[in-house]
């Protein structure tokens, strides 16, 4: 008479081959599931010329004021003199 060795009598050859291949394909799903999720990478040239507006022509010709310097959004600081360095400026070290 065969005597039941607990645990070694529930992992056979058939249970491991099982086991394996679910696990092969739970991770070929993962994988395909993340993939397919993922944004696609558009180059930054198309990107930045979807974003571009273009006005529309309104059939007047109005022309744009011309300024001789900048108007400085009072919330604003004002620019660093040439040389220095801004807030949030990269620096290569």
């Amino acid at each position: 008479m065969k005597r039941n060795n607990g645990l070694s009598s529930l992992i056979t050859p058939w249970v491991l081959i099982t086991a394996i291949v679910l696990g092969i394909v739970g991770i070929i799903s993962l994988i395909l599931i993340l993939n397919w999720s993922r944004p696609t990478r558009v180059p930054f040239g198309v990107v930045t010329a979807a974003l571009t507006i273009i006005p529309a022509p309104t059939g007047t010709n109005t022309p744009s004021p011309t300024q001789t310097e900048p108007i400085q959004n009072p919330e604003e600081p004002p620019a660093p003199p040439e040389g220095e360095l801004d807030v949030g400026d990269f620096v290569k070290i």
